[in-house]
């Protein structure tokens, strides 16, 4: 049988791994030094399925934090993994600050409004009474609820749940203000502020602008230690512009296209920002040159890792990670593992170069500001970018022209669970075939020729009687 595979998967987590899970096929796993070999039971498995394979790290109280490395074209090439503790009732989160930014304009009229207070109203009931929040509403002008941010005591939410009930949608889009507003009104009252708390800007509109280029500048220039997400409301929002501003502003997009996600997608968005474990993290190099992407470094949620790319001037004595975490600061020295090579770094780290030379053109007002170094390393690093491409070449031996042509039919296994024969899968079973179409063409001739004729004959006749 020529449709079965042999599997044989090495992984190095960079981390003590609890289990693996395939939930297709049963596996073998045998520990071997730092690395994990995954066989399944059986020596070959049928081509009739995915093979799709899960790993748990074993729980920590704490961050951990993983190095690997590659060599490849004369520079050093490392990937930084932080991985968060485990979620538990005791893990202890700050007080935040909570700016929310809702588009009142009409572009929002309709469903994308009733979508956007939900969300808003959703948003104030997940406050506790340490953090501080405010609400800018914008269309043609913008107004804010607070002249800054306030607690969140019960007083305050009924007036905020007040003021989005009462919104509506008309007049211009005009972001530009309202995003400066909320970047920049947090520095006022930075004497309500501890230390460690978090201010998060949440951007709820359809993305409807046509200064993207200025927005993006604003973001860079006033973002600091704050974090913008943005939330696309509606059945076409600006996705270009919600995405890479909310890559500016060190948060993320979420798109929201009907009433009936917004429960879940909100959910899911105010249940990772309430939980940043790791704040305020930077990444020192000590006996080298770094070049890390994403800059600035974003914080570090419960359930999901983050990585930093960097390529190096020279290999470095350390990596070490400093930041937040429960209020104390955290510090992990990364132990360098030398000679060992982990493939695919580089190219991990070109692709986040690309991006970042992608983003300051956009930023800039000029997409093809850096074209030729975006090709450079396109080339360099065989990247598929907005200037490169991979070129297939065939050289499989052609057939002579006086030798005949050979047939041969290539067999194909069903997919897993199937009952179908084999002709029939891929072929849709929900329109009708050829013959159901012509006879339904001949039964619609035939009327329209009695139709044709009783008016014909039908209107002689009743002239003849008149």
């Amino acid at each position: 049988d020529q449709l079965v595979a042999r599997l044989d998967i090495k992984i190095n987590a960079g981390f003590e791994v609890e289990n693996f899970a395939a939930p297709y096929h049963n596996i073998r796993v045998t520990r071997l030094s730092n690395d994990y070999l995954i066989r399944p039971e059986q020596d070959q498995v049928p081509m009739d399925r995915d093979f799709v394979l899960r790993w748990k790290p074993v729980a920590q109280q704490a961050p951990v934090a993983a190095y690997f490395a590659e060599q490849i074209s004369g520079h050093d090439h490392g990937l930084i993994m932080v991985m968060p503790p485990a979620a538990s009732p005791s893990l202890q989160i700050g007080p935040r600050e909570l700016i929310m930014i809702i588009d009142s304009s009409g572009s929002m009229s309709g469903q994308s409004m009733v979508q956007a207070k939900q969300a808003v109203q959703m948003a104030l009931a997940r406050l506790r009474p340490q953090d501080r929040f405010n609400i800018i509403d914008f269309d043609s002008g913008f107004r804010t609820l607070f002249p800054t941010s306030t607690s969140a005591s019960e007083g305050a939410i009924r007036r905020a749940r007040f003021f989005v009930d009462g919104l509506t949608a008309d007049g211009g889009t005009e972001m530009y203000a309202p995003l400066q507003a909320a970047l920049t009104q947090s520095a006022s009252g930075e004497s309500g502020k501890s230390e460690d708390s978090l201010t998060q800007i949440v951007f709820i509109t359809d993305g409807s602008v046509g200064n993207e280029s200025a927005l993006f500048e604003l973001i860079h220039e006033e973002i600091a230690d704050k974090r913008l997400y943005t939330v696309g409301i509606g059945s076409a929002p600006n996705a270009y512009f919600m995405r890479k501003a909310a890559e500016f502003g060190r948060g993320t997009y979420t798109y929201i296209g009907s009433t009936d996600e917004v429960q879940t997608r909100m959910g899911d968005l105010f249940g990772k920002i309430e939980k940043p474990t790791l704040t305020q993290i930077a990444i020192k190099i000590n006996g080298s040159e770094a070049e890390l992407y994403p800059q600035p470094v974003p914080d570090l949620f419960v359930g999901e890792p983050l990585l930093i790319k960097a390529r190096f001037d020279q290999p470095p004595e350390n990596v070490v990670i400093e930041g937040r975490f429960q209020g104390q600061p955290w510090r992990r020295e990364l132990k360098l593992q030398s000679g060992e090579q982990a493939e695919g770094i580089a190219t991990l780290w070109a692709r986040a170069k690309v991006a970042n030379l992608m983003d300051e053109g956009v930023r800039q007002g000029n997409a093809s500001l850096h074209k030729e170094d975006i090709i450079k390393l396109g080339i360099v690093h065989r990247l598929v970018t907005q200037y490169t491409s991979f070129v297939a070449v065939d050289k499989t031996p052609v057939r002579p022209q006086d030798a005949p042509l050979k047939q041969n039919q290539i067999a194909n296994r069903m997919p897993a669970g199937s009952n179908q024969l084999a002709p029939t899968v891929g072929y849709p079973r929900t329109a009708l075939g050829l013959h159901w179409h012509m006879l339904i063409g001949l039964g619609l001739f035939s009327l329209a020729l009695l139709l044709w004729q009783r008016n014909e004959f039908g209107g002689a006749q009743d002239a003849d009687l008149a």
